[in-house]
């Protein structure tokens, strides 16, 4: 552990002398991978940050093993603090502690508190294509508010493209991710 903070120092502190990501978010699903990897690319636009779907909570774990097998041993990498797993509210039973068991630090595990990305786009763009007022309602694929629908894909797309690197996204978005992030890639 001590000559890989060594051999991490002498790079500069940062993964992105290696072509390394400076950190690996695991996500759920298509549309949480569209705006995160948005959302994070206009934030952070000079860090290399590796976002990737695993098509459901199911096989996050699956896509740990694969990571865990080109890092080795999470607790002993220089990734041990740099690999994040963004779960929805409803999610397997037992997951997050398999998670945790598996080598991912308390704090970069992050469990919305509603099922759901789309809870968590920012409120101002929410505004801008639905109108004022209102929460969103996720109907299996639909979501809609005041007498606008969408398929998940469409409002991700529209969501995504009305984000700037000025964008004021939703505070637990916010506090759980962008801020957690922050703190591992600048």
């Amino acid at each position: 552990a001590e000559l890989n903070k060594v051999h991490f120092f002498l790079l500069g502190n940062r993964f992105e002398t290696l072509y390394l990501p400076s950190a690996i978010v695991l996500v759920e699903g298509k549309t949480d991978h569209k705006f995160i990897e948005r959302a994070v690319t206009l934030r952070f636009p000079s860090a290399q940050l590796s976002i990737i779907q695993a098509n459901s909570d199911t096989r996050i774990k699956e896509v740990l093993n694969i990571a865990k097998g080109i890092l080795g041993d999470l607790q002993r990498s220089p990734y041990k603090d740099r690999v994040f797993v963004v779960l929805d509210s409803v999610h397997g039973v037992g997951l997050p502690q398999q998670l945790l068991q598996m080598g991912i630090e308390h704090e970069n595990l992050v469990k919305w508190s509603l099922n759901g990305i789309e809870h968590f786009y920012p409120p101002t763009v929410l505004d801008s294509i639905y109108g004022l007022g209102g929460n969103i309602k996720i109907e299996g694929d639909i979501i809609s508010r005041n007498g606008l629908f969408y398929t998940k894909n469409e409002l991700s797309e529209k969501v995504c493209a009305l984000l700037t690197p000025s964008t004021a996204h939703h505070p637990e978005f916010e506090s759980q991710l962008l801020a957690a992030l922050s703190s591992r890639v600048v």
